[in-house]
């Protein structure tokens, strides 16, 4: 948990930096520099999300599975529901 923060707080900086620089460029009037930045980043964000996201599917999984196997099955269909109703969102 605590190396996840770490990383959240590394890209939030990172991306902070981006939309600094970015805001910097469209007031000097560079808005096509501001897009390629915001654009890059965009991109990276999304794959960082991906990331994430598919760690907490393999993870819910993983436990749902653990919980079957110890005849925990209704605990196990709520991890399963959960995840589920994830997917829909996403």
């Amino acid at each position: 948990m605590q190396r996840r923060m770490v990383y959240m707080e590394m890209g939030h900086d990172r991306f902070q930096t981006i939309i600094d620089a970015s805001k910097k460029a469209s007031l000097r009037g560079d808005h096509l520099q501001a897009e390629r930045l915001l654009k890059s980043s965009l991109k990276q964000a999304e794959r960082d999300m991906a990331m994430f996201e598919y760690a907490i599917e393999e993870l819910v999984e993983n436990l749902a599975y653990v919980y079957e196997s110890q005849g925990r099955t209704e605990e196990a269909q709520v991890l399963r529901d959960r995840l589920n109703r994830r997917e829909t969102k996403l």
